[in-house]
């Protein structure tokens, strides 16, 4: 039967217990033809736009609006002039000057390369402390040659470390220089015996 707006009312199915749900109304049913059309066909110049606003997106250069981005609001010269300065390094910082193709990827690289250089260090003092526990035991049960072996290989793990000092922050480069300094002292306490 019809309802109140000349829509046919489709039956419900039934449920679990036979009981009949409540009637719903159906819509307005379309016929929509798929069809193909050839690019020659007036019909088909949104799918065209679509294509070629897209094929503009694969070839815009990222980098290119980042760095256009980044030398909004710069200048040649540059803003501002700031050094920083701690116990083993000093840094000149240049602010707001316009960077050019070749910088950007520079600094992008670099950004990259510290990234892995951050987790090699930390690894090697993690290994130098282990390293430093290790000939700590040693040292204990009165095995001096193995326990000097082991100071040195942590001395070593410590290599890059000491080059890399002047990058790090100053709390990490006063908890490297404690390590290092303890590897030195329990070594020559090793000698000793």
């Amino acid at each position: 039967q019809p309802t109140a707006d000349g829509r046919k009312a489709v039956p419900a199915p039934k449920d679990e217990r036979g009981a009949r749900e409540p009637d719903l109304c159906s819509g307005p049913v379309i016929h929509r033809p798929c069809e193909y059309r050839p690019p020659s066909d007036p019909g088909t110049a949104t799918a065209k736009a679509l294509a070629r606003d897209y094929s503009k997106w694969k070839k815009i250069d990222a980098d290119a609006c980042l760095l256009e981005m980044d030398n909004e609001g710069t200048t040649e010269e540059g803003t501002a002039l700031r050094c920083n300065t701690t116990q083993a390094s000093a840094v000149l910082n240049c602010e707001g000057y316009t960077k050019d193709r070749e910088e950007y990827d520079l600094d992008q690289e670099i950004d990259d390369q510290m990234g892995g250089l951050k987790k090699n260090l930390a690894q090697r003092v993690k290994d130098a402390a282990g390293y430093k526990l290790e000939g700590n035991a040693l040292m204990k049960r009165g095995r001096f040659q193995d326990a000097c072996a082991v100071y040195e290989r942590g001395l070593h793990a410590m290599d890059l470390c000491i080059q890399a000092s002047v990058l790090m922050a100053d709390s990490m480069a006063q908890k490297q220089r404690r390590l290092l300094a303890d590897l030195h002292r329990n070594l020559a306490a090793a000698r000793l015996e």
